[in-house]
């Protein structure tokens, strides 16, 4: 089974080699990696060049000009021609095993839409913490944002484009709006415990406090147009 990887890329220099590394590294290797620059201004274009001339039967270079992640993610999404699809954040970390892994889950549960997976978030200086999902409940989890981050979880790539992809006007809570879109249309989540992916924070990729503002208020109208959807059903 093909898995596609799209990876948006805006001023990744730093953190693109490892994070292509740790995916040229996995155990599983039915992968279509595709890489989308977003208007990087600094050596990011030249280092995904190397690395795509360098393993041209694996990666796919795209550029989409439309500042985002979003749109990045959804540029990569019309190149994807596998089955799942990984959204990776360039300055996160896949362990070896584990698209792997979360393909042995496919198999073993009838193909899902989504796989939400326990994670670890590790802090500037190094300090990693496990965040779990919710498996109890999956609507719960996705109103109290324990239902996965987008680099940990899998999804099916038939299901996303159904759905539309990812919003292009949210900033924030991008993945939790796509999920909430799947689960309301009968999408399958299962639980992956296996905490294969490292989220790295970043200083430079902190949020203001301009912006946090704007993020809070993007966070809670998701979850009232969630409450709605429950109450309906």
């Amino acid at each position: 089974m093909l898995v596609s990887v799209v990876i948006p890329c805006f001023n990744v220099e730093k953190y693109i080699g490892e994070c292509l590394y740790a995916l040229l590294n996995q155990n599983y290797k039915d992968l279509q990696i595709i890489c989308v620059n977003n208007n990087s201004t600094d050596n990011t274009l030249s280092v995904l060049t190397r690395l795509a001339i360098g393993h041209s039967a694996l990666i796919t270079l795209v550029e989409e000009p439309q500042k985002g992640a979003p749109y990045a993610r959804n540029r990569g999404l019309q190149e994807a021609k596998g089955e799942y699809i990984q959204f990776l954040d360039a300055d996160d970390l896949l362990e070896p095993d584990k698209i792997a892994h979360q393909v042995n889950l496919l198999n073993a549960h009838n193909y899902p839409d989504i796989i939400a997976a326990d994670y670890y978030r590790q802090s500037v200086n190094g300090n990693r913490n496990l965040f779990q999902v919710n498996h109890r409940d999956y609507w719960l989890a996705l109103l109290y944002t324990q239902l996965g981050i987008t680099s940990a979880n899998l999804f099916k790539t038939s299901f996303v484009k159904k759905v539309g992809g990812f919003d292009v006007t949210l900033k924030s809570s991008q993945e939790y709006a796509l999920m909430f879109n799947m689960m309301r249309n009968e999408a399958v989540v299962i639980h992956d415990h296996k905490p294969f992916t490292i989220i790295r924070d970043r200083t430079e990729g902190a949020i203001s406090q301009q912006n946090a503002a704007e993020n809070m208020e993007r966070y809670l109208n998701l979850r009232i147009e969630i409450v709605k959807h429950l109450e309906l059903k």
